[in-house]
């Protein structure tokens, strides 16, 4: 029961956040066209780096500690004040850093110092953003989904009033603009929401430093900020790649086909951080984690593979809702990505045992090894197959992560398999 309430306020979230996503790159498109596309997500991707970094990427760790030790009210103490200063200390000095170097952020990551104001806007959300995922963190942790989902939808629906009208009159500038403003008002929404709730006490917040904890958060900090950063910073780039090697307008072409991605992927995802992750973290037997791993599969990958069906026989018609014509060239992007998103869900769900586990040597590892294989894959393919050897490249490095997965896990999950079917039988 507690996973269909769970997917159900998880997909009403997400979807909610898709449409909201949709609604902004249309517009991106109508007003920017291709190229705003391309340095929209060069943006993002650096907003993504930066925001882990900026509360020292403690999110997982909350989440799961959180989860463990929500019936302990001391030490729910010791956690929640170590989170929060972790957060507080980390944001307020990498927002320092990003309005002092305002300019030359600007000309490296955008091409252009012009736009240095936005990183100034940029540096002061920051704060705002690492207690804001902090909130949101320890909400997960505890599964309440109402609260969640309640300021999840509020300021997903703002943010895309907000955007919609900076981009409509402020274009390329409102654009980005908008990556950074959202936070500040998620915040100040956040304080009305929680305040009666017991847990948002001022006294939960205000102790030291507790060791253990900061100890145990910085193996799931390295993790997560080994993700956060390799992720965008590959896909930072592969873009790189596609302009030097094709054009601009076809870097465009391939951030609109991220977008398509990661949109109904979130859906999966959102449900995978919202019940699966707390669950593996909860559960103490390696009998239990292969029996969650085996319902995450069951469900999960259906729903992946009908949904990149329909993408796929739906691919113009999305083309034509969420950008404009200018944009059809992506038509070929979407084969090889949809079987790459495939691969990646059942990757996400294998190595979410990474973190129930704690092993975090090994989650760094093949994090940072697979995003270096996603640009060196890129950079081989996109001289044979042009833009289409991008997405080739995304499937390739899947498949090969998968497999890596399964022989890490070989020991666990499939003998622990073998056990349950024979169980079954018996």
């Amino acid at each position: 029961m507690k996973f269909f309430k769970v997917s159900l306020f998880s997909s009403l979230i997400t979807i909610i956040k898709v449409l909201s996503g949709f609604v902004v790159s249309k517009f991106v498109a109508l007003f920017v066209g291709p190229s705003g596309v391309a340095l929209l997500g060069q943006f993002t991707n650096f907003s993504t780096i930066v925001f882990s970094l900026s509360n020292g990427s403690i999110g997982t760790g909350v989440v799961k500690y959180t989860a463990e030790y929500q019936e302990d009210d001391v030490e729910t103490k010791k956690l929640f004040s170590t989170a929060f200063r972790i957060s507080l200390y980390c944001s307020v000095f990498i927002g320092l850093v990003i309005v002092l170097f305002c300019q030359s952020l600007s000309k490296i990551v955008l091409f252009n110092d012009s736009y240095y104001s936005v990183f100034i806007i940029f540096g002061l959300a920051i704060v705002f953003f690492s207690l804001n995922t902090l909130f949101s963190s320890i909400l997960n942790g505890q599964s309440d989904i109402k609260y969640f989902s309640s300021i999840n939808i509020i300021t997903t629906i703002v943010n895309v009033i907000i955007s919609v009208i900076l981009v409509k009159y402020f274009k390329l500038y409102g654009a980005l603009i908008s990556v950074c403003i959202i936070h500040f008002f998620t915040f100040f929404y956040s304080l009305f929401v929680l305040r009666n709730q017991k847990w948002f006490s001022l006294s939960n917040f205000k102790g030291e430093i507790n060791k253990k904890y900061l100890g145990k958060l910085s193996g799931f900090s390295l993790i997560a900020i080994t993700g956060a950063i390799c992720v965008p910073l590959s896909q930072m780039f592969v873009r790189d790649l596609i302009v030097s090697q094709i054009d601009l307008q076809s870097a465009g072409y391939w951030q609109g086909m991220m977008r398509v991605s990661d949109g109904y992927l979130m859906i999966i995802v959102t449900s995978l951080n919202l019940y699966y992750l707390p669950k593996l973290s909860s559960l103490k037997t390696d009998l239990d984690l292969a029996k969650e791993v085996i319902f995450a599969f069951k469900v999960y990958i259906p729903i992946t593979i009908f949904g990149c069906i329909c993408i796929y026989f739906l691919r113009f018609f999305i083309i034509d809702v969420l950008y404009t014509k200018e944009f059809y060239s992506m038509e070929d992007l979407f084969f090889y990505q949809l079987l790459g998103d495939i691969m990646k869900v059942a990757s996400c769900i294998i190595g979410y045992l990474l973190v129930a586990k704690a092993m975090t040597k090994t989650a760094v590892f093949t994090e940072s090894f697979f995003a270096l294989m996603l640009y060196i894959l890129s950079f081989l393919l996109i001289k044979y197959r042009g833009l289409n050897g991008v997405t080739f490249a995304f499937f390739i490095n899947y498949v090969i992560y998968f497999i890596i997965l399964l022989f890490i896990f070989r020991s666990t999950i499939f003998t622990i398999w073998e056990l349950i079917f024979k169980t079954d039988k018996k």
